[in-house]
């Protein structure tokens, strides 16, 4: 009926720029940027932003580090950090992963974090603190090197975590991920979800309405009598947050289901259905007549 999506490594890159400028998606040409197409807000940097770097650092106190010098070292650091330590094999998977060089991968994870962070910031959907910001680009400084697979790890510093915050609460409009106020959260077709966890894969729906960002995914005829249950689109199970697993359907669709070990684990009438490695919370199919 569906098998589970393994862990992929573009994957990886949500938490990473997360942590590196406040964005979640890779420059564009990557397959995660176009995975994420719907998130990206914007296809090019804020109007004018690269002419008024200069003005804008002048503006500001000299010990102020501003949104724009936050992207602009941020996306540097996380540069230099990969061209450092990554081995000849890391490396070369990183520059295909990211489609980036060591010309272009910092420039390009710039202005993604210009047409992501920026604007959500100037919109009033994540706030921006300089002082952390000061921070974390102290701390930056110092990662110790690490491989490609431990990379979100490495850079996804605690001290980081205050630089952007969101502010948009569940269903609330989003351009991108890191908008959304609740932890787990997630901006799915321009909305945020609101925590991403088993309970919100095992809603029963109609049309989406109750479903807060996340799609109607429809079912075919049931003893629940559902005619769809809320989920989303996919990658991994990261995708998918705790308790949530990625798995493909019966439509080749990559979507988040609740997982499960028995039927106690399911609410709302479902299932614990098992199809191959994957078990997840699902309607329990009519029996043929």
């Amino acid at each position: 009926m569906f098998k589970r999506q393994l862990v992929q490594p573009a994957a990886l890159l949500a938490a990473l720029l997360s942590a590196s400028c406040g964005g979640d998606a890779a420059p564009d040409g990557s397959d995660a940027a176009q995975a994420d197409a719907s998130d990206a807000g914007a296809d090019a940097a804020p109007d004018g932003s690269a002419d008024s770097d200069a003005q804008t650092d002048a503006d500001a106190a000299p010990s102020e580090v501003t949104l724009r010098t936050w992207c602009r070292e941020s996306t540097q650091l996380m540069c230099d950090w990969m061209y450092r330590c990554f081995g000849e094999a890391d490396l070369a998977r990183a520059e295909e992963l990211f489609q980036m060089t060591a010309a272009t991968c910092a420039p390009n994870f710039d202005v993604s974090c210009q047409t992501r962070t920026m604007v959500s910031v100037s919109e009033g959907r994540q706030t921006y603190s300089a002082e952390d910001a000061a921070v974390c680009l102290a701390a930056l400084q110092n990662v110790e090197c690490d491989t490609l697979d431990n990379m979100s790890t490495a850079l996804g510093l605690d001290v980081c975590v205050p630089v952007t915050l969101g502010l948009v609460e569940r269903g609330g409009a989003c351009t991108n991920t890191p908008d959304c106020v609740a932890d787990g959260s997630r901006c799915a077709n321009e909305v945020c979800t609101g925590t991403l966890e088993r309970s919100a894969f095992q809603v029963a729906c109609a049309d989406g309405a109750e479903c807060s960002g996340l799609v109607c995914l429809a079912v075919s005829a049931n003893e629940q009598g559902y005619a769809g249950i809320c989920s989303a689109p996919c990658r991994a199970d990261g995708d998918c947050g705790t308790g949530g697993v990625c798995v493909t359907d019966a439509a080749g669709e990559h979507v988040c289901l609740a997982s499960c070990e028995t039927a106690d684990d399911c609410d709302n009438g479902l299932g614990c259905v098992t199809s191959g490695e994957s078990s997840a919370c699902y309607v329990t199919p009519l029996a043929e007549p």
